[in-house]
Order: structure tokens, then sequence, then C-alpha cells
């Protein structure tokens, strides 16, 4: 019982010595305020979806196949980003290889997903158009710019990779990885209640 007791005190403070924990509960905290805003996006867009406007949204102005597409690009992405080490001896070129996939893919769904807005609005979807598609674009939106955000501190994560794996540094990509990790679960949340459920069933 004794030994148990030391041992995971040690265990507490050689983790408490790789990262900075205070600052991993703060982004934790951050997270679960930004559930709140997609919960209330999500709301948001099934009261609209059980307006007048949304009932009668056809199911061909969407296009499921891109869509699916889209899913296997950002759930690649987090797989990318799921394997970085931090322990890793030669971490700078492995972890570097991973960045650089985790950005690309990451590029591939933001630029899937500006065709799709831009394929609406060419045919007259806006989010002008009725509250369905003010609501819809309203949810796509800002989790499109979590994306991009996500994108550009892959950016700063990637010139600072072959930096010394400092506490900072480990703490870093812990952070990133909670937050893309949190996008792609976002996007699930998406794919199955906006588009499966929402619209196409």
């Amino acid at each position: 019982m004794l030994f148990d007791k030391t041992f995971k005190k040690k265990v507490c403070i050689k983790n408490n010595q790789l990262i900075d924990s205070k600052k991993i509960l703060g982004f934790w905290i951050y997270l679960m305020s930004d559930c709140i805003i997609f919960g209330i996006l999500f709301a948001t867009f099934f009261v609209m979806k059980n307006s007048i406007f949304g009932k009668f949204i056809s199911r061909d102005i969407f296009n499921l196949n891109i869509i699916t597409i889209e899913t296997i690009v950002l759930l690649l992405s987090s797989m990318c980003y799921g394997m970085i080490s931090y322990t890793n001896k030669n971490y700078c070129n492995y972890n570097l290889k991973l960045l650089l996939c985790t950005f690309f893919l990451g590029v591939i769904f933001v630029c899937i997903e500006l065709n799709e807005f831009h394929n609406l609005y060419i045919n007259n979807f806006t989010p002008s158009t009725n509250s369905f598609f003010s609501a819809y674009y309203t949810l796509l939106s800002t989790h499109c710019i979590h994306v991009i955000i996500g994108l550009i501190w892959i950016i700063i994560t990637i010139c600072k990779s072959c930096y010394p794996l400092t506490k900072g540094m480990r703490t870093n990509y812990i952070c990133l990885g909670l937050f893309w990790h949190f996008i792609d679960i976002i996007w699930i949340c998406i794919f199955n209640f906006v588009y499966l459920v929402g619209i196409f069933l």
C-alpha cells in the first residue's frame, strides 16, 4: 500500500515536470465552453430544420459522397496527429512528417468545405435564403473557422517542431491534439446529426 502511494506520487511529480498540468486544465475548460457554443448552434439548426422552411429542403442540394470524403479526410488527419510522439529520440523528423500530413489533410478538408459553400451560393442557397440556411451556414462556418485556427496553430508548431522537447512544447502538442480531436468530434456530430439524420433521413 505504501509502495503504491509512493509510486503514484513519483509518477505525478514526473508528469508535472514533463507537462504544464494547469495550462492543460485551462484548455479543457475552454473546450467545454466551446462545446456549449456548438450545442447552441446544433439546437438552433434543428429548430430551423423543423420549421416550415427546413421541411422543404431537397436532399439533392447536398452531395453525400463529397461530405463522406470530407469526413474521411478529417479522420485521417486526426489519426496522423494521434501518432505524434513526445518521447521518440528522433521526434524531430518523425513529428514533422506527421504534422505536415495533418496540415495538408486539414487544408484539403477546408478546400472541399469552401467548394461546397461556393456551390450552394451559386445556386442561390445563401444564409439570407431562409432561416434553415442561416442556421446551416452559421454552424458549418463556425466549425470551418475552428479548423482554420487549428491549421494556423499547426504551422506554428511545425516551425517549432525541431526545437528541444521542453515542458512548453509537450504542453503545446497536447493542447493542439485536444483541439484537433475536438474539431474532429464536432464534425462527426455534424455528419451524423446534420446530414444523415437532419437532411438525408
